[in-house]
C-alpha cells in the first residue's frame, strides 16, 4: 500500500471538539515529518515519522504540553488514532483527519 502523504495543511478533528490544524513536510525518502500545529490561538512545532499507513508525531506546544498523535491510514484515505498529552496520559482523545492523498 501507497504512503499516506501528510505534507502541507490539513486538520485533525478530535473527540473533545478541537480541531488542530497542521502544517507538515514530510521528507518522503526517510519517512521523517516536520512542521507547525495550531489550536486556538496556540502555536506547536511538530516532529516524528511516516512509515507506510502509520503516523506518529510529537507536538511541542509553546505553553508546555507535550502532545503525541499516532494514527493509521483507513480504506477511506483518513488518518485515524489517539493523541494524548505525554505529561498528563489520563488526557487522550481520538482524531480524525480529512482524506489524505497518497505518495
Amino acid at each position: 500500500m501507497a504512503n499516506v502523504d501528510v505534507s502541507g495543511h490539513w486538520a485533525a478533528h478530535q473527540s473533545n471538539g478541537f480541531a488542530v490544524h497542521f502544517n507538515l513536510d514530510e521528507d518522503v525518502p526517510s519517512g521523517t515529518v516536520h512542521g507547525d500545529a495550531f489550536v486556538k490561538g496556540t502555536h506547536g512545532a511538530c516532529s516524528g515519522s511516516v512509515r507506510g499507513d502509520e503516523f506518529l508525531v510529537t507536538v511541542n506546544w509553546d505553553n508546555g504540553p507535550r502532545g503525541r498523535y499516532s494514527g493509521r491510514r483507513g480504506l477511506d484515505d483518513r488518518l485515524a488514532g489517539d493523541t494524548v498529552d505525554m505529561a498528563n496520559p489520563t488526557s487522550r482523545a481520538t482524531w480524525f483527519s480529512d482524506p489524505l492523498p497518497m505518495l
